[in-house]
């Protein structure tokens, strides 16, 4: 054996390439046993996964990264009906980056129908979200989307504060016009219109009627120790009921507002 195999150098670019024959030997096995170079859709097939839109909805309903990845890069495409249902209940940031990845999402899906906009304004928290859509879809659209919604949510502010505004009058009106009726009249309507098993309280005076007819058939002592009390009682119950106060969920347009700030960064 010469000076040079003997040389410490020598020695180390022995062992280095050993070390590397091995591990490239480790590799090309794992590539063979593992099937690194499988189509998607046959690993799908043999993890007993059929190749079918449905299936892929599943993955991504039940997050499982790895199928939805086998899925995108196979060429599954999300559709537009799917959506809003995609962004509210299935998107994560891995699962989202691996469609990106793939073009299984595309501008195209994003809602521009006024019915479907109101999706860019439901994530309360999720920036990831708002990040996302701002990276598929149109930002004009989207700011145009969440500002006819925030028009929509303070008109429907409006008519609630209207409603509950003017409902008083209306409550103090039925009342005025129940209370002006005879007992008299009540009873004689009840026996001409009241039939248990079609009751009808859609009015306040058909409640009344309905409240009546059933304490007489059923011997109720409270009509009968006080008629005039249970019919106040009931006229009271009616009117209230009918004209019940609305309310509108103020956090709404504060979470719009949010939205816009996101969609206008």
């Amino acid at each position: 054996m010469d000076v040079q195999s003997k040389s410490p150098v020598f020695t180390r670019w022995l062992n280095i390439s050993a070390l590397l024959a091995t591990i490239l030997s480790t590799v090309i096995a794992l590539y063979l046993v593992l099937g690194i170079n499988k189509d998607p859709r046959e690993e799908l097939a043999l993890k007993g996964i059929p190749w079918s839109y449905s299936s892929f909805i599943n993955a991504l309903s039940e997050h499982d990264e790895v199928i939805v990845a086998l899925f995108s890069e196979a060429g599954m495409k999300l559709r537009r009906s799917d959506f809003n249902r995609f962004i509210y209940h299935y998107l994560t940031p891995s699962i989202g980056a691996t469609l990106l990845e793939h073009d299984s999402v595309s501008g195209g899906i994003c809602p521009t129908d006024y019915e479907n906009l109101f999706i860019y304004t439901e994530f309360r928290g999720e920036l990831f979200k708002y990040e996302y859509i701002k990276r598929l879809c149109d930002t004009s659209v989207v700011k145009n989307g969440v500002l006819e919604t925030l028009t929509y949510e303070n008109e429907q502010k409006s008519q609630v504060e209207k409603y509950n505004t003017l409902r008083d009058g209306k409550i103090q009106s039925c009342l005025s016009e129940l209370k002006s009726v005879p007992i008299n009249e009540f009873y004689k309507e009840v026996i001409e219109t009241y039939t248990p098993t079609q009751i009808v309280e859609n009015t306040p005076r058909q409640y009344v009627i309905s409240e009546i007819g059933i304490s007489l058939l059923t011997s109720s002592k409270e009509i009968n120790r006080n008629p005039s009390k249970f019919i106040l009682d009931k006229i009271n119950v009616a009117c209230e009921s009918h004209y019940p106060k609305k309310k509108y969920d103020q956090d709404r347009i504060v979470h719009i507002n949010d939205a816009l700030s996101m969609f206008s960064i």
